[in-house]
């Protein structure tokens, strides 16, 4: 959280957006996909879409979406979320930044929850890191 605040300092636009159904969104390869078989009653089932519950699911999802954020200045995921900003008076930068974003979401083919998934806050005071705040 504290290097999350140093790195947003002076940011007064801020965007977020929700990616819909997080680890659902990645595929898993054949190989992969033998890793996750159950046994019902029905049969043997293999998922197909890396499904939440699994030990390495948070990391392999964190890691697909760094890769995809890769390269844009000012933005950050946060597991499902992406967070978009700008400093002070430069609206302009966070605004061509979420456009970034936007078309690299779009790019991959990575869902957001609906289309007023982005939620944009502005404020007249800029986020300043107070290093009390935070338990070390």
């Amino acid at each position: 959280m504290e290097e999350l605040t140093m790195t947003v300092g002076g940011a007064t636009v801020f965007s977020k957006i929700d990616l819909k159904w997080g680890y659902l969104q990645l595929r898993l390869s054949k190989e992969a996909r033998q890793l996750t078989a159950f046994v019902t009653h029905e049969g043997v089932f293999q998922f197909v879409r890396l499904p939440f519950g699994l030990a390495t699911g948070l990391s392999a999802f964190q890691r697909v979406a760094c890769k995809i954020m890769n390269g844009i200045d000012g933005c950050v995921n946060i597991l499902d979320d992406i967070l978009v900003w700008g400093g002070g008076r430069k609206i302009a930068e966070h605004d061509e930044r979420l456009r970034r974003v936007l078309r690299r979401l779009d790019k991959y083919n990575a869902m957001m929850t609906s289309a007023s998934s982005v939620h944009r806050k502005s404020s007249s005071m800029a986020i300043v890191p107070d290093s009390q705040e935070f338990c070390h």
